[in-house]
């Protein structure tokens, strides 16, 4: 089933290129293969997953406060090239 917490993209050389979060990250990481989104960085991201140049990873977190910590500290600390605001 699907499940709340954070997931990644990362390249198979281990460079993490995004961080998310969602309460279903299923279904959420099936948006990004279906290719639905108006923002470019998500439209980039994709391109990338659907040739292979990105892996996902996730980890499952039920505590929405903690998911919500780990997203931000994740992002903080690994600084993934698409996590930017888009205007």
């Amino acid at each position: 089933g699907d499940f709340a917490g954070i997931y990644g993209f990362i390249s198979p050389a281990g460079r993490l290129y995004y961080i998310g979060k969602a309460k279903k990250v299923r279904n959420r990481i099936r948006n990004h293969l279906q290719g639905c989104h108006r923002y470019k960085t998500a439209k980039r991201i994709t391109r990338l997953l659907r040739t292979g140049q990105l892996n996902v990873i996730s980890v499952r977190i039920t505590d929405p406060l903690v998911v919500l910590i780990a997203e931000y500290m994740n992002i903080q600390r690994y600084k993934p090239s698409l996590n930017v605001k888009e205007s």
